[in-house]
């Protein structure tokens, strides 16, 4: 069967849907031109940090043997040791390094202290604390070294102080406390304040002690610049193609619509069926016979079944437009037009 026959027999069935949807399609690919074209893409910058500014401290330890034995001779230093021999090192000596931004004058607070509590059922009921350094001071080239040294002897003596005080009563711990305050200048008149704490206890067991955790702070401040929306140009190649579109399509749906209704289906639908039957039908005359009796069937389908049925073929007479399987005494037959046919008949 020839396509184009095909497709008008398809449109005309259905065009009337084919229609509306390629009107709708048009409309809608317009619409989302128009809102393209209404409603650019916008860039979004990210918000950005700016003066950004770091401030640390770490505390290390180190003893120098002071009266030798077996182990160590005299004078030696010992550093960042798991644990000190009090009659060797009975002075530990704590060095605090403070880094700072360097391209401006900080103010810094530092305190060092040991914090004595009685802890009594996980709870404290008794604390004080005992002042090792305190120092105020300016940093211009953002580095600070603090050096304390700490009678190991005296915290001894303090914590057993402390112990029978409390009549043994709760236990007696001892931790050491770093702290430091600062002040920065910053960008737009601001000041980045803050303080960096670290803390660990303090241990003593039999003839020495040890510093269980090690000593380090920082922490990092900045001010934010908030991002930037920027409204970019429409992509007029994008709108072009939908609105484009759109319009094709309108044109097509106003060009189905307008030739599906004026589409003879039936016509069509005659012509599909002569083109499937074509091996059946053969053109020729209807026979004209007042004897023989003229029967109309509704389809050129059922018209080849009869012939197949009566081993006839089926004729087509192009001056009627009718196609009819003629037997010995009856003549079937179909046309489009009926009324013509019988108008035809009845004229003989």
């Amino acid at each position: 069967m020839a396509p184009t026959l095909r497709i008008k027999y398809v449109l005309s069935v259905y065009g009337g849907v084919l229609a509306v949807a390629l009107l709708l399609l048009g409309t809608v690919a317009i619409g989302a031109g128009v809102n393209t074209y209404l409603n650019p893409p916008v860039e979004e910058t990210p918000s950005e940090e700016f003066d950004v500014q770091t401030f640390s401290l770490e505390t290390t330890h180190s003893a120098e043997v002071q009266a030798g034995s077996e182990l160590r001779d005299p004078g030696e230093t010992l550093e960042e040791q798991p644990v000190y021999l009090m009659n060797e090192t009975p002075e530990l000596q704590l060095q605090t390094a403070i880094e700072l931004p360097e391209d401006r004058s900080v103010e810094v607070v530092q305190r060092s202290t040991m914090q004595y509590e009685i802890i009594f059922d996980g709870e404290v009921f008794w604390e004080d604390e005992r002042l090792l350094t305190a120092e105020d001071s300016t940093v211009e080239d953002g580095e600070l070294t603090i050096n304390t040294t700490v009678s190991m002897t005296d915290v001894r003596d303090e914590l057993g102080r402390i112990d029978a005080a409390s009549g043994g009563i709760g236990s007696v711990s001892v931790e050491l406390v770093i702290a430091v305050e600062y002040d920065s200048p910053a960008e737009g008149d601001e000041t980045y304040s803050g303080e960096l704490n670290t803390a660990a206890p303090v241990e003593f067991i039999d003839e020495g002690y040890y510093i269980s955790e090690e000593l380090t702070d920082s922490e990092t401040q900045s001010q934010t610049r908030p991002g930037e929306t920027r409204e970019q140009a429409p992509d007029m190649t994008l709108v072009g193609l939908l609105t484009g579109s759109g319009l094709v399509f309108l044109i097509l749906g106003g060009v189905v619509g307008f030739w599906s209704r004026r589409a003879e289906v039936e016509a069509l639908e005659l012509d599909v069926m002569r083109e499937q039957y074509s091996e059946w039908i053969s053109k020729g005359e209807f026979p004209v016979d007042a004897h023989s009796e003229y029967i109309y069937i509704s389809s050129i389908k059922d018209l080849v079944d009869i012939a197949i049925d009566t081993r006839n073929r089926v004729i087509y007479d192009e001056s009627i437009e009718a196609y009819g399987v003629v037997t010995d005494e009856v003549v079937f037959y179909h046309a489009a037009d009926r009324d013509s046919v019988r108008a035809w008949l009845g004229s003989l």
